[in-house]
């Protein structure tokens, strides 16, 4: 990738140049090559407790680019990643699913990233608590993980690892 910049100088010619004596201006275009370090978020996801069949096919994945900080941080969408298309399933038995995101998501190391997970309450009968850890660390309440400090040691052998985790439990109604 090769970005360039302009430059734009304004300058007065003196009466003194005409077409016998011209005013010579030379331009000299300049390129700085820049690189970008790339990196690998691998998404996994983990659905278990009081669940028979249900359908996670539609739970998603939003994948923003976080541009700022604190409130006048804006996330700029850079992908959507549904259970039912981008992931493979894996059923443990009959009450939990494991899924793998079968393509990486190729991003730039030196950016910050917020992975949300979306269309999780499936089930209005039951109630979900979603997890999340980040590299197999301390998991978390909630369905949003940022993901800031990612460097190129993520590689596509060696992904950054954001693992959700939603357990199900069913509602305790009125008789």
């Amino acid at each position: 990738d090769i970005t360039a910049s302009h430059k734009t100088d304004l300058f007065t010619i003196a009466e003194s140049f005409n077409e016998s004596n011209p005013y010579d201006v030379n331009f000299t275009n300049s390129y700085i090559q820049t690189t970008v370090t790339k990196a690998f978020i691998n998404i996994t996801k983990t659905v278990g407790g009081d669940i028979t069949g249900e359908d996670f096919d539609n739970l998603s994945f939003n994948v923003y680019e976080v541009i700022g900080v604190g409130s006048d941080a804006e996330k700029v969408l850079i992908g959507t990643y549904s259970l039912g298309a981008d992931f493979d399933k894996t059923i443990v038995n009959t009450n939990e699913y494991k899924y793998g995101l079968k393509n990486l998501i190729e991003v730039d190391a030196s950016k910050h990233y917020c992975v949300e997970e979306i269309n999780y309450d499936v089930n209005t009968q039951k109630t979900v608590k979603v997890t999340y850890a980040l590299n197999n660390g301390t998991e978390e309440s909630g369905f949003e993980a940022e993901v800031s400090n990612i460097s190129n040691t993520y590689t596509n052998q060696n992904p950054y690892l954001v693992a959700f985790n939603d357990q199900y439990t069913s509602k305790v109604g009125d008789l």
